[in-house]
């Protein structure tokens, strides 16, 4: 597969640029125990929640669930299915307002101690060097996405978050975005992302697609959607 015409990648966040299980699996789990607390709810229900978040009880992820993929906005509509009926009193607008603000502070705390794939700093400076743009597409919301940048201490050209002007992924509107803002073709941009979604998201916009094994998906089943698999994002100096 050749990369050498590759004028623009654009990254996901969690599981691509940050380690997903580290900083979602706890903030998953400490928004569901809340949840439980204040709606008294039977301690069982916490598994249910989870599990129809993606999170198995063995604390693996579902690749295609919706801590994966999913926004705060389609994680509380879950929680709201179950809690209903588990027979509890609940509205989705004061669950989702609760959990938002229960994830912005798990994943706060979570972003002190979080790691990272390789120096993002050298690599974003690699890039840079070599004159090919950068973006990040993330279903998470715009405000964690410039925690993450600002802590690891790079910067995107373009975002496209749950919050922002864009569609999420796998709406293919922001790799046509992106085109558009650095006068290419989209097929000389790569999408690098650790999930299936990801990789939809890139063939929908005709993007070349680059899969790798720090996030939530296994290495089988992501090869049967990426042009190539790597281990981490660090590799791309060597493709690119």
């Amino acid at each position: 597969m050749d990369f050498s015409e590759i004028a623009g990648v654009i990254f996901d966040k969690d599981g691509t640029l940050a380690d997903f299980d580290s900083l979602w699996i706890p903030a998953a789990v400490k928004v569901v125990e809340k949840l439980v607390e204040a709606y008294h709810m039977d301690p069982s229900s916490a598994v249910k929640i989870l599990r129809s978040f993606g999170v198995n009880e063995d604390g693996s992820v579902d690749p295609k669930g919706q801590l994966a993929i999913g926004t705060y906005e389609s994680m509380a509509g879950c929680a709201v299915e179950i809690m209903k009926d588990d027979g509890i009193a609940c509205s989705y607008e004061t669950v989702f307002a609760q959990m938002s603000e229960w994830f912005e502070k798990a994943v706060d705390e979570g972003y002190m101690t979080c790691s990272y794939p390789c120096d993002l700093s050298k690599l974003f400076g690699y890039l840079n060097e070599r004159g090919i743009h950068t973006a990040v597409a993330t279903t998470d919301n715009l405000a964690n996405t410039h925690k993450l940048l600002n802590r690891a201490g790079i910067d995107a050209e373009m975002i496209c978050a749950s919050d922002s002007a864009y569609p999420i992924k796998p709406d293919p509107s922001f790799i046509h975005a992106c085109a558009d803002r650095w006068g290419v073709d989209t097929g000389r941009i790569v999408m690098v992302g650790d999930t299936p979604n990801d990789m939809k998201f890139a063939e929908n916009g005709g993007a070349m697609k680059i899969g790798v094994l720090s996030g939530a998906t296994k290495k089988e089943e992501l090869a049967q959607y990426a042009d190539i698999v790597i281990s981490h994002v660090g590799e791309l100096m060597k493709l690119l």
